[in-house]
């Protein structure tokens, strides 16, 4: 599985992901947005994104700007991203191990 991720990260430093491949992670990424903006309580929901946008910006009303900074991004942004920022050689890996004799 790691030579997979590898190879596509590889793949995503070298080259601009395709526009259909931007186009569906900025829909996804609206449609969490949104998503979250229906729920007036609970952790994530309208309340929360009000007061996280007034704790790090402040302005409660920060909506527009936060969704813009997604919609304003280009292949070659995520490409340079991917550039800096997924070294190949520096990174966390979390191996799980089954508890042994556990029968479940």
């Amino acid at each position: 599985m790691q030579k997979v991720i590898d190879e596509e990260i590889a793949k995503l430093q070298r080259e601009d992901p395709t526009a259909h491949e931007v186009d569906r992670s900025l829909n996804q990424f609206e449609s969490s947005f949104y998503n979250r903006l229906e729920r007036l309580g609970s952790f994530g929901g309208k309340a929360d994104q009000i007061n996280s946008y007034f704790s790090t910006t402040g302005d409660p009303n920060w909506f527009n700007q936060d969704l813009g900074r997604y919609r304003a991004l280009t292949a070659s942004n995520i490409r340079a991203a991917a550039a800096a920022y997924l070294p190949l050689d520096k990174r966390v890996e979390l191996v799980v191990m089954p508890e042994m004799g556990a029968n479940k």
